[in-house]
């Protein structure tokens, strides 16, 4: 990526209300690659550090994943890569049978691997769409996979992984 003309993009969490603020994620975001690091605090886990890397297609279709998380008690990796129809392996080509179908990688604590199901396949407002991702969270070394449910309005485009896990962005819509 040193190559490629990028952006910078920085955000600070803001999932935890009693740490909100603490932590940093720095993004250098190029035409179809991306090199993020994020430093935070999860309440189960403590401080901790995850770099990734991303490449994907034109049409915003994600081909590789590399991932690591470094706490003081560990550091994982994964590296994975997807064949653009749901298909997954690791990348010593090992095929990775639980996360079939999933067409996206959703990387948490940041919010840019939502990106991913919005530019591929925008909707109108007031539109609601449940998206299979592939889910990685700090501290197992897979991923799994996971639902997203995407609801544009206006200017906010929401999401929800979970049943309480809600993330807004206050972006244009449709």
């Amino acid at each position: 990526m040193p190559n490629e003309r990028c952006r910078t993009i920085c955000w600070t969490p803001i999932w935890n209300k009693s740490r909100q603020g603490v932590g940093l994620e720095h993004l250098l975001l190029a035409e179809r690659s991306a090199d993020g690091i994020v430093l935070a605090f999860d309440e189960e886990r403590g401080p901790f550090r995850l770099t990734y890397r991303l490449t994907w297609e034109p049409s915003w279709q994600l081909r590789d994943a590399e991932l690591v998380v470094a706490t003081e008690r560990f550091t994982r990796s994964l590296s994975l890569q997807t064949d653009g129809q749901g298909h997954w392996r690791h990348r010593d080509g090992q095929t990775i049978d639980d996360l079939d179908g999933c067409m996206d990688v959703d990387i948490w604590p940041t919010p840019f691997t939502n990106t991913f199901p919005i530019r591929r396949e925008p909707m109108a407002i007031g539109e609601r769409r449940q998206f299979r991702m592939a889910w990685f969270r700090v501290g197992p070394d897979r991923a799994r996979a996971a639902a997203g449910l995407y609801a544009a309005g206006g200017s906010i485009l929401s999401l929800r992984k979970s049943r309480r896990d809600w993330f807004q962005s206050r972006a244009p819509c449709g």
